[in-house]
């Protein structure tokens, strides 16, 4: 059995994305673009987690 050598953690992309989506839910960010911005972020972060393995 051969262990994983990289460990999976939360990427710099879509770490920014759930924080901008906690931020918002909350009322800290207002604005019609932040949804945009934040489910972009998570999108392609999942995308580069993805692709790294």
């Amino acid at each position: 059995m051969k262990l994983p050598t990289q460990l999976s953690g939360l990427g710099t992309t879509g770490l920014t994305g759930i924080v901008l989506m906690v931020l918002h839910v909350t009322g800290y960010l207002t604005g019609w673009a932040w949804p945009i911005l934040y489910v972009f972020l998570i999108i392609t972060g999942i995308g580069q987690e993805n692709r790294k393995g």
